[in-house]
């Protein structure tokens, strides 16, 4: 696996996507994953955002991104950073389920960075 792989500018439209699905308690954990915080301050070293997924949430939040490609495909989201398509948004789904299989495959967890 490239040390550095992601979704571009699509990032956006994947978390509002995922995000009107409801299926996750925190709509935008696929994509931005949860806050690192030590000692009441948020590590982001980038002030752009940093998460973490543990190895242990990858395959849940995999199937369940698989399970609902579909109704993904039909989503509207709103407020887009930027313009884009269902198709463009469906690739970057997919890109982002690819991810989250090859860290299952090594049994890793995910760091996100924006």
């Amino acid at each position: 696996m490239e040390d550095d792989r992601g979704l571009g500018e699509m990032w956006d439209a994947v978390n509002e996507v995922i995000k009107e699905l409801d299926v996750f308690e925190e709509g935008e954990l696929p994509v931005t994953g949860w806050t690192v915080e030590i000692d009441d301050v948020i590590v982001d070293p980038g002030m752009e955002g940093l998460g973490i997924i543990d190895c242990d949430e990858v395959e849940e939040i995999l199937e369940t991104l698989k399970e609902n490609r579909d109704e993904a495909e039909n989503a509207e989201p709103e407020d887009l950073l930027y313009e884009a398509e269902p198709e463009e948004w469906m690739e970057a789904y997919d890109d982002l389920c690819n991810l989250y299989e090859e860290a299952l495959r090594q049994k890793k967890g995910l760091l996100l960075t924006f």
